[in-house]
């Protein structure tokens, strides 16, 4: 998915990227001035695939990175991205993980807690936050629902104050608590569900299991054998290894990408 934003931003030239990334005052983490590579990938991590989408064309109409960044700012999501680090106090965090048949926004690693945050901007829709956050409850410790203010009175009928979903309303520059999140730890064969079948039978060989049959039979061995808080940590093992590839996924992506003509794209 994230590999598709950095295909589509990869057509513009870097010179525009960079003096787009300084007009909109994105801070980086990783980003380096002269490393396109990293450039595209935290471009492609702040912005949502209708941004993209209308940066690339504005680009190719040869709009200036300044009136392109001003488009840029009007979408809510980057105003609510960039306050989530601060508001938990923690730089640790990962964007769009994909996990099972869902993307989350965000998910940060803290206190050997995951945490799992969904985000709306003004112009996104809240219908469907109700089935996300539930999926992310059969893997995340906590949940967050991080809204634009303009969201409000669909949040609360949704009711998912009552829900255990910690919430959390942008409006002015900040993020305002109107809910915390509770704790709910993952049972261990459904949290456990979301690792590979050939990382599962490494796990199971390794504690003396032996690792016949499907996943399903395999889970349900394990599951007998290991708690939930043991659970939780070889569940962060899992993702902070599945990231660490995906990066270097992303990587061999922008370097296809960057062999793709802008004539190509054009035509």
């Amino acid at each position: 998915m994230i590999a598709n934003k950095i295909t589509r931003l990869s057509r513009c030239d870097s010179h525009f990227l960079s003096d787009l990334a300084k007009e909109t005052s994105l801070s980086f983490r990783n980003y380096k001035e002269k490393d396109r590579s990293s450039l595209l990938k935290t471009l492609s991590h702040r912005f949502d695939y209708e941004t993209v989408d209308r940066i690339v064309k504005m680009y190719l109409l040869c709009l200036d990175a300044k009136d392109v960044a001003n488009m840029v700012k009007t979408n809510g999501m980057q105003g609510i991205i960039e306050a989530i680090p601060d508001f938990f106090g923690s730089k640790e965090y990962f964007y769009e993980v994909s996990l099972g048949k869902r993307i989350c926004d965000l998910v940060f690693i803290k206190d050997k807690e995951v945490i799992a945050i969904e985000v709306k901007s003004a112009s996104d829709k809240v219908s469907r936050s109700i089935e996300q956050v539930d999926y992310y409850k059969l893997w995340a410790d906590r949940v967050y629902l991080a809204f634009d203010i303009k969201h409000r009175k669909k949040v609360q009928e949704l009711s998912l104050y009552d829900k255990g979903i910690g919430l959390l309303e942008y409006a002015d520059g900040k993020l305002r608590t109107q809910c915390e999140a509770q704790l709910t730890i993952p049972e261990s064969g459904v949290r456990l569900g979301f690792l590979t079948y050939k990382y599962l039978r490494v796990l199971a060989r390794s504690l003396g299991i032996k690792p016949k049959g499907s996943k399903k039979e395999i889970l349900k061995k394990l599951g007998e054998n290991i708690s939930k808080e043991n659970a939780q940590q070889i569940f962060i093992n899992f993702l902070m290894n599945k990231l660490t590839n995906q990066d270097k996924a992303t990587k061999q992506s922008v370097e296809i990408a960057r062999t793709y003509p802008l004539k190509q794209f054009l035509t």
